[in-house]
């Protein structure tokens, strides 16, 4: 497996957990957005305006659910 394999296959999961466990309450409760590079839903916060990485700034939602072990804290 490569590197962008291995991308392509974390993408698929995490938008597959963002679709099923996203409610429109999650949303507005997290101040959330879809990104359009890539199509996940990502938090704004007062991190928005610190000097970290895009990737710092915006992290991306990832919905508690006992269904999705890599989701789990």
């Amino acid at each position: 497996m490569t590197k962008i394999d291995y991308d392509i296959a974390e993408n698929m999961l995490i938008k597959q957990a963002q679709s099923q466990m996203l409610t429109e309450d999650d949303k507005e409760k997290w101040n959330l957005y879809q990104d359009e590079g890539d199509n996940l839903w990502k938090l704004r916060s007062r991190l928005e305006n610190s000097e970290l990485t895009d990737e710092s700034k915006y992290p991306l939602y990832l919905p508690n659910h006992r269904s999705y072990y890599f989701t789990q804290a």
